[in-house]
């Protein structure tokens, strides 16, 4: 689109999903303030934890983020307000 790159659907080992509407949500490990959301209200990083690594909410979308060697991406499809 105009704004850059717009996931639609998700495709892994298991098979391709379809978005259905929600909003995709971006997270990484990239511990760099610029890169990160945080909470409007308690200004807290806003974060999501899977096995035991923590990401980050992205302050910017699959277009701006860049890729870092080492780093980890997470896309989510949410129904989940993170602001």
């Amino acid at each position: 689109s105009g704004y850059g790159a717009f996931v639609t659907k998700f495709a892994d080992q298991y098979g391709e999903y379809a978005v259905n509407g929600k909003y995709i949500a971006v997270f990484h490990d990239i511990n760099d303030s610029g890169l990160i959301s945080y909470s409007s209200t308690t200004f807290e990083q806003l974060t999501e934890t899977f096995g035991e690594k923590t990401y980050y909410y992205s302050n910017v979308g699959v277009s701006l983020l860049p890729v870092v060697d080492g780093a980890t991406y997470v896309l989510i499809s949410t129904d989940k307000s993170y602001y």
